[in-house]
Parts: C-alpha cells; structure tokens; sequence
C-alpha cells in the first residue's frame, strides 16, 4: 500500500504557503527530489522524516497521514466520491465506482460500510454480476456478518440477503445458518428474494407456497385466544378458536381425507379444542375433541416412512411433506408430553385422573412405547 505522505507534503507546503525550492533548500535536497516527493514518485530518506516533520510543525503521524484527522479526512473523502459516483448507467460508471470501492477498502480494510457498499454493487448489477464476483462477495459479506456491531446492524442484514440470494445451492447452508439470530427478517422471506432475483420462477413459487403454510401455523398458533386478566387466556375463547382454525383447514383441503399435509395441525387443533372445552367445563365434548387428537396422532406415527402428504388444495399444489422417523416421533412426543404432564395444559387437569383419560395415555404409549 503506498504512503500518503506525498499528499500530505504538498498540503503542508501549501498551507504553509512556501514553494518547493525554499522546501528543499530548508531540506538541503534538490527541488527536484520534492518534485518527486510531491507526485508520488519516491519517497524522502528515512533521516529527513524528522526535519520535515519538524518544519511544518507536525508529528510523524500526521506526515505519513496516521493521524486520526488525517485519517478521517482521507474517509470523508472517499465517502464523498463514492456519492458521486453510485449512480450506475454504464460499464465504464460500474468499473469506476468498482475501483473507489476497492481503493476504499484497501486504505480502510476494517470499515464494515465499504466491504459493504462494494458487496451492493455486485448485487445490484444483477445475479451475472454477482456470480462472476462470487468469491469477492462471499470474503467481504462474511466480514460484514462477522463484524458489524451498529445498533441495527442493517449492513450485516444486507450482506446476508446478498449472500442467501447469490451463493451456490450447495454453499448456500453456509449463511441460512446466520438468520436464525438476525434483525427484521425470516429464512422463508429471504428464500423468496432468493428465488425472485435469480428469476427461478419453480422454486419461487414454491417457496410463497410454503410461506402461506408457515403464516397460516404462526396464526394458527396464536390460538385465536382472547386473552383473560385473571388466567391469560380465557378457556371458552380457546374453544371458539380452534373450531374456526379447524373449519380454517377444512376450507383449505379436503374435509374427507385426514391424512394430508394439514394432519399434525389438525391433530393439533383438536388437542387445544380438547384443553378450551374441558377448561370451560364441556367435559363430554373435550374428551370427544381429545380422543380425536389422539387418534389423529396415532395415525401419524403408523404412517409408513417415506409416505408424501399433499396439502389437496389447488393454490397449494407445489407442496409436500415427506414422512420421516423424526417426523413420526416429533407428533408421538407431542401427544405423550401433554398427557403426561399437565404444565401448560392445567385446562385439561379436571379429567386427568378419570379413567377415560388414562385409557388414553395407555393407548398411546402401547402404540410407540414412549
């Protein structure tokens, strides 16, 4: 990297208003050697530093442009030329900007809004621009992620949009891993730009599939409960809920096939029905809404591996789950956990100890052993 100190010589001998033969006869050097100096041709001896320093009355710092005002300086100055030339309207505009950028980086090379502000170029010239520079993108948008410690840390939220919507499928892991603990976003959001920007029309529709799916689960899990100022929630209100979310459900697929992509939230459904009918004191009908539960678990666990649930509804088409053990058990342990213990499920306590409820906790574990 090369010293600034020519610039800063001519700024003192300027601001001192001296030309460059008085410089050099103070120097006992040639003006020529300052003309050198000057253009950035050489650099003065080593013993001449202190000399120099000394006549204009600055620190060694200062000359070769260490200084924290000269250093801010030199930044404000790429800031505004970076202002000036981010408008891009041809290839000659992009390289130019390209080359202040990479300057930028180089004389500042911890300063997250330059590494960032590069990474934007390349993205915002389209998905060409930001596959031909993948690696640059990958180095400075892992710094940013790794570094950006501002209040709202929008650079680091910008990198990783970047990152999700350039990389390569199997390199993509690589930052969906950082979104879990990012700002104002969500992996089913950025997966969409993703699909959208690389004009992956498949895929992209797919993934606003799975988004409705993901936004229907969060309300569903909302639990359409009004909440009581005396218990939080308010047992008869939970009821009214879960039969408009499973109506909900019934809209959206088949009413007559049970065993869809819909079958663990409604299975799930029928269990917080259960908890709100037996918490308002419907005891007949919150055991006939808990018996279906667990029917609709024991049907997920006995379902074959590998077996794919559609969703059987025509704006959800591009959609499947595919059955695994995980899947199997995750469901199992769900239905085992609420009868087993009653934290969080304290509206099902009155029917706990009735041998109707114990039937059920036998049937469970007889068909997973759990």
């Amino acid at each position: 990297m090369r010293l600034p100190i020519s610039q800063v010589i001519k700024r003192l001998r300027k601001e001192k208003n001296v030309t460059q033969e008085e410089l050099a006869k103070v120097l006992n050097v040639t003006y020529q050697s300052v003309s050198r100096w000057e253009n950035d041709l050489a650099y003065p001896d080593v013993e001449l530093i202190p000399l120099i320093a000394n006549y204009f009355g600055v620190t060694t710092d200062v000359l070769f442009g260490t200084d924290e005002t000269t250093v801010e300086y030199k930044r404000q100055e790429f800031l505004k030329t970076i202002k000036e030339q981010e408008n891009i309207y041809s290839d000659e505009d992009f390289k130019r900007f390209e080359k202040t950028l990479k300057e930028a980086i180089k004389s500042f090379p911890k300063d997250v809004f330059f590494q960032w502000k590069l990474c934007s170029l390349y993205h915002r010239m389209g998905i060409d621009c930001a596959k031909k520079n993948i690696e640059a993108l990958r180095k400075h948008c892992l710094f940013v992620i790794e570094n950006d410690n501002s209040i709202d840390r929008n650079f680091r939220l910008g990198c990783l949009r970047i990152m999700i919507r350039a990389e390569d499928e199997d390199k993509l892991e690589n930052w969906t891993k950082y979104v879990s603990d990012s700002f104002y976003t969500s992996l089913p959001s950025i997966l969409t730009s993703r699909y959208n920007y690389r004009d992956e029309i498949e895929k992209y529709n797919e993934q606003i599939q799975w988004n409705i799916i993901h936004e229907l689960e969060d309300i569903f899990d909302r639990d359409f409960c009004k909440r009581d100022a005396k218990t939080y929630k308010n047992a008869k209100s939970r009821a009214e809920g879960q039969k408009i979310i499973l109506k909900i459900i019934d809209v959206m697929s088949n009413p007559n096939e049970e065993i869809d992509g819909w079958l663990q939230e409604r299975a799930m459904g029928y269990l917080r029905l259960a908890g709100g009918l037996v918490g308002s004191g419907e005891i007949e009908e919150g055991f006939i809404a808990l018996e279906k539960a667990v029917d609709l678990y024991i049907k997920i666990w006995n379902l074959p591996i590998g077996t794919v649930l559609k969703y059987n509804c025509p704006s959800l088409d591009l959609i499947t789950i595919t059955v695994d053990d995980d899947y199997r058990k995750m469901n199992m342990q769900t239905i085992s956990n609420i009868l087993n213990n009653s934290e969080g499920w304290e509206w099902l306590n009155p029917i706990r100890e009735t041998e109707r409820f114990k039937a059920l906790i036998s049937k469970v574990k007889q068909c997973c052993n759990f």
